[in-house]
């Protein structure tokens, strides 16, 4: 018969195994996105909701889907300048560690890569991948065929649309969620009605339970950019998708809603030189959307400035004025869509966007 004191010892290193095994899965589940083009699963995955109703659920036991699913979507980035020059210097740095505190919780993180990924050389287009991956972008949407395999090299996904209609679904594993990313383009060029259609190819997606976004792009004859279109815009929320985001305009444009569901007509630039004859090109914003199992969902705003081509979280003795500044722009924008209602900013200057007549939205 085994001795109580060689007992508890064989007790205490089942614990500290099983205790290893579990944070050791815990770092896996818990990694980056993961996923892979193919379509999605044939049943929506726990904690997904219905084609009629918002991604969520009922409480789930542990293991069950992450809640709330943070989605950070930014701007445009064209390298072909200043921001370019940088991430090909310095390969190994962190393009957006001046906005790094306010994504730090988001789950997946897409932008859009405007024209080609550029450099001197080829090395300097999968030294400038390289540099955007460890910024921890996770997918680009790209009308630049010619970079994928760069980007796709580094670990970052590329949604192409092709010129006549929106790009074929990403479906993304993100953990424990299903998250359907179409690109189009902003011309509202989305390839027809129908099952190959926008509409078509959002209705699919949330009848299998995937959280839907919509993202244009920059027309490969426009690298410049422009707003999202309101039809496509109205369009693609009716079809049932939970965001629509204008990832192509040159500056930070206005919000409309569909039933609550947001359209963001310019996010501005993420990585991209500004003009100095428009000092509005010297500000943008990412969207921090928020997914919950039990339906509610939310949306807001951070701001930053781009200093070098590189985006700075606002900072400093000018912090309330440069909010002030972006408050009543935002505001004045979104009058022409019908309106929206703003929270005070939160730590990192993110503000809580709601409808008009909803109710002012709590910070943070």
């Amino acid at each position: 018969m085994a001795k109580p004191g060689a007992l508890r010892l064989g007790v205490l290193y089942v614990l500290v195994t099983s205790v290893t095994a579990c944070v050791a899965c815990d770092a896996f589940d818990f990694g980056r996105v993961t996923g892979s083009p193919s379509a999605g699963p044939s049943s929506p995955p726990p904690g997904a909701g219905a084609a009629s109703a918002p991604p969520g659920g009922s409480a789930a036991p542990a293991g069950s889907p992450v809640d709330p699913l943070v989605i950070a979507v930014g701007g445009r980035i064209v390298l072909a300048g200043k921001a370019g020059a940088e991430l090909e210097a310095h390969p190994e740095s962190d393009p957006l560690a001046g906005i790094r505190a306010a994504l730090s919780g988001a789950h997946l993180r897409v932008a859009s890569l405007e024209g080609p990924l550029g450099g001197k050389s080829p090395a300097g287009g999968e030294a400038r991948a390289r540099a955007l991956s460890r910024g921890t972008l996770d997918v680009l949407s790209s009308a630049n065929a010619a970079s994928k395999e760069a980007l796709s090299s580094a670990g970052i996904r590329v949604a192409t649309p092709p010129e006549s209609g929106p790009s074929d679904p990403q479906e993304l594993s993100v953990q424990g969620w299903t998250v359907t990313l179409l690109a189009t383009l902003p011309d509202g060029t989305t390839g027809g009605a129908g099952p190959t259609g926008l509409e078509g190819r959002i209705e699919r997606a949330r009848k299998a339970g995937a959280v839907v976004l919509v993202v244009d792009t920059a027309t490969p004859s426009d690298p410049s950019g422009r707003p999202l279109s309101t039809s496509l815009a109205t369009r693609a929320l009716s079809a049932g998708a939970d965001a629509v985001l204008g990832a192509s305009s040159r500056v930070p444009q206005g919000v409309s809603w569909v039933s609550g569901r947001p359209a963001l007509h310019g996010l501005g630039s993420l990585l991209a030189d500004d003009d100095p004859k428009d000092p509005w090109t010297a500000r943008g914003v990412f969207a921090r959307l928020r997914f919950f199992r039990d339906g509610r969902r939310d949306v807001s705003l951070c701001p930053y400035r781009l200093a070098s081509g590189l985006p700075r979280l606002l900072a400093g003795p000018s912090r309330p004025t440069e909010e002030g500044i972006f408050s009543r722009t935002l505001a004045r924008l979104s009058d022409a869509h019908g309106g929206l209602t703003l929270s005070e900013p939160d730590l990192h200057s993110c503000l809580k966007l709601s409808p008009p007549g909803a109710g002012r939205p709590d910070a943070g």
